[in-house]
């Protein structure tokens, strides 16, 4: 139960399968995944029966972290790359690691795709980060040359949903389907906007703000402090 889910449909249809008394999985339209409820070696393929992830241990945990890996399902294969990494520059947003966090000029969110034709988007039980306020607790590392991903989840419950997808495009629907897409800002917030490293005092702030009025300047909205997410901001609050 996470408000990060908000999905657009109903879920697809599903058959559920039993290839052996070990082995339980599901089967659609656009793929099917089988997990060994034993040994927890995975499986997941494409509607064409391409082997997109397997791992010999689906998931661990030890010390109050959940740890998921994605095994690639070709290990002979070119290897493979992840998008998008939001700090990318130039002509590559290719990524090997990312932690959902919000950030001064971005922000990251658990989830990407990757060339070998999947992607994924995770969801934790725990908020955020105790020791970073502004990290959500799931994080991804790209393995080694010939591996796939591995997922780090703070909490003892996580909630992985892999789409079989062949472009980076249809990956990004995918995901707008399954947590709705994102709000447009407030028409406000595409103007022109005041704002200081720190202000005075309220009297700082009036003058400003009548000197914009007063002259006619156009603004449509000022920031009072945009550091008001740091553990400590640049005032002091009164004990009460």
């Amino acid at each position: 139960d996470t408000p990060m889910i908000q999905p657009l449909q109903d879920h697809a249809k599903f058959e559920v399968v039993r290839p052996s008394e070990e082995e339980a999985g599901i089967r659609t339209e656009f793929g099917y995944l089988v997990i060994n409820m034993r040994s927890g070696f995975f499986k997941m393929e494409d509607s064409k029966g391409k082997p997109l992830v397997t791992s010999r241990t689906l998931s661990e945990y030890s010390a109050g972290t959940i740890t998921v890996a994605l095994g690639r399902g070709n290990q002979t294969a070119q290897p493979a790359a992840f998008f998008p990494d939001p700090q990318g520059v130039g002509d590559s947003l290719e990524s090997i690691r990312a932690t959902a966090t919000v950030r001064n000029k971005f922000f990251e969110v658990p989830h990407y795709w990757t060339t070998d034709g999947y992607s994924a988007f995770c969801v934790g039980t725990v908020g955020h980060n105790p020791e970073q306020p502004n990290q959500y607790t799931v994080s991804w590392l790209r393995g080694h040359v010939l591996g796939g991903a591995t997922w780090t989840i703070l909490g003892q419950k996580a909630d992985i949903y892999l789409t079989p997808v062949g472009d980076a495009r249809s990956a990004q629907r995918a995901l707008w389907t399954l947590t709705g897409p994102p709000a447009i800002l407030p028409k406000y917030a595409f103007g022109f906007l005041a704002s200081r490293w720190g202000w005075k005092d309220e009297q700082d702030i009036d003058e400003v703000l009548s000197t914009f009025r007063d002259g006619e300047f156009p603004i449509d909205a000022w920031i009072s402090d945009f550091e008001w997410y740091t553990r400590k901001p640049d005032y002091d609050l009164p004990d009460q």
